[in-house]
């Protein structure tokens, strides 16, 4: 079952990709339940259409989880200053929807290492390895 709370675990994870990342205050990450929640359709593979759609998903449960309304504050998400500079691309110390999804630390190409169009969970636990701070 996909649950909001669930959600907010790949919210976590996904805002960890750059060095010192996104550290939402969220269960201890769990790539099988990550997994779940972006194979939409189940196939055992998350093509770059469910990651997309999954992207905006993402954000909206880091504006809950922050009580924010249609922007993040660094204090909301507690991103690295580089992270969120990154992001931030109009520079006006907010990220919304747009630069959360157009992030670096959002890329597919992030999680597909090996280049086939697809994630893996093995892909996905391998980043997610290196990258999570439970």
């Amino acid at each position: 079952m996909r649950t909001v709370s669930a959600l907010a675990t790949v919210a976590a994870m996904f805002g960890t990709l750059l060095s010192g990342g996104l550290a939402l205050a969220q269960p201890k990450f769990e790539p099988e339940v990550a997994f779940q929640l972006l194979d939409e359709n189940g196939d055992g593979a998350v093509a770059r259409d469910e990651f997309q759609r999954r992207k905006t998903e993402i954000f909206f449960v880091a504006l809950d989880a922050a009580g924010a309304e249609q922007v993040l504050r660094p204090e909301d998400v507690r991103l690295t200053a580089e992270a969120f500079a990154q992001a931030d691309i109009n520079g006006d110390g907010l990220l919304s929807t747009s630069e959360f999804i157009q992030a670096p630390f959002m890329e597919f190409e992030s999680f597909d290492t090996d280049s086939d169009g697809a994630i893996t969970l093995e892909e996905l636990a391998a980043v997610a390895g290196r990258v999570v701070v439970d």
